[in-house]
């Protein structure tokens, strides 16, 4: 896991919000930027401040699933929120996340409902994995198995 660098966190936010600009000016390549981008501006932070990390996640998560949408329709990233949060956590330190950072995102009884609790249960589509010493190894199994990834 990376060391902490809320100013990297920052640049990468930026970056990002250079390139969304780029997608909805017509320049479709520039996705895979911003995509980048707000990955790493997630992995910048999560050692210390996991919930920014999660939320910079969440808002990757829902811009991505409105790609093609027309503009007005795609989901929006509270840029100058988040800008606002890492320059008080910089400053004060560890604080809770505020509401304008996770403006935008699904939420049940009021509170934010995060993509990773919306998945299927990981066990409904495991795999049966043969034994390493297993001779007669189940073709099927072993062509849709992948290590460290789940199905």
């Amino acid at each position: 896991m990376r060391k902490t660098c809320l100013e990297c966190v920052a640049k990468h936010l930026g970056s990002a919000a250079v390139y969304i600009e780029e997608v909805a000016m017509g320049y479709p390549l520039y996705f895979g930027f911003v995509y980048g981008q707000l990955d790493h501006a997630a992995s910048e932070c999560l050692a210390e401040y996991p919930n920014l990390a999660v939320a910079i996640r969440e808002h990757r998560i829902r811009w991505a699933a409105t790609r093609g949408e027309p503009i007005e329709k795609q989901h929006v990233i509270p840029f100058e929120a988040l800008f606002d949060y890492i320059d008080l956590l910089e400053r004060v330190g560890n604080l809770e996340v505020p509401e304008e950072v996770l403006e935008g995102l699904p939420r049940e009884d009021g509170k934010v409902v995060y993509s990773m609790d919306t998945r299927p249960a990981m066990n409904d589509k495991k795999k049966s994995v043969p034994a390493k010493d297993d001779k007669k190894k189940s073709v099927s199994a072993q062509e849709d198995f992948v290590p460290g990834l789940a199905p």
